[in-house]
């Protein structure tokens, strides 16, 4: 059963109970759940996409329009991108790692504000948190990966101080469980850059500092001798 939160809400505890990720996933799909205001919209829940045998896995913070549709994560444009960031350290997304959100519910912006998809309350994090907490009980990653700074901040409790140039691109051991048996990493979410496309110079630098943080994230890979697809015999 699971450790994180106990509750009179049958459904809720008979996802938590989930033996595996894919009986998780399917359950979680079909649970009515309420935890929060997203569940007043019409959204799909977006699980995972990848591997659930990974090593790796990541974190972002929530779907978009385009993971709403395809109920996958990280399958729009900056899904896209995230692809070529991990394809640069010879990671294969849909192979080598296991991929979800804290946020399970696509957040839609208010309207009027020019943007299709926003951040999710700490509120929502909060409320979704122990999915993905059961999903790392699960998995049992070598290498946890929070991207981006609210899926960090929600994961790992940092301050609300707390700015990405001071955390990203370095790993850490945290203490409380599951957590406790992975080295943590974070990283700029692929977002970033994309949103930066109109300033060059701050778009080389998100590229530029991202580029070396995978470098450091591949060193790392080598040393807890992960085995990549790229690496395998056929």
């Amino acid at each position: 059963m699971n450790q994180f939160e106990i509750t009179d809400d049958k459904g809720y505890m008979e996802v938590m109970a989930s033996k595996g990720i894919v009986d998780f996933a399917t359950a979680l799909s079909k649970y009515p759940c309420n935890r929060c205001s997203l569940c007043e919209l019409d959204n799909h829940v977006v699980v995972y996409r990848g591997s659930p045998a990974a090593k790796i896995m990541l974190i972002g913070e929530a779907p978009g329009k385009v993971e709403d549709r395809t109920s996958s994560p990280f399958t729009g444009p900056a899904g896209e991108l995230l692809d070529k960031i991990f394809a640069y350290i010879g990671v294969d997304t849909n192979i080598d790692m296991y991929i979800g959100n804290i946020v399970k519910c696509r957040p839609v912006a208010q309207p009027g504000s020019g943007r299709e998809n926003t951040t999710p309350k700490m509120s929502q994090a909060e409320a979704c948190k122990p999915y993905a907490l059961r999903e790392i009980e699960l998995i049992q990653p070598k290498i946890l990966i929070a991207c981006g700074l609210p899926a960090a901040t929600a994961l790992f409790k940092l301050g609300s101080k707390t700015r990405m140039k001071h955390v990203g691109g370095k790993f850490f051991n945290y203490e409380d469980s599951p957590m406790n048996n992975c080295e943590c990493f974070i990283m700029y979410h692929p977002a970033a850059i994309l949103h930066a496309s109109g300033e060059p110079q701050k778009e080389r630098e998100l590229k530029q500092t991202t580029a070396e943080h995978m470098l450091v994230l591949r060193t790392k890979i080598d040393q807890l001798g992960i085995q990549l697809s790229s690496h395998r015999e056929n």
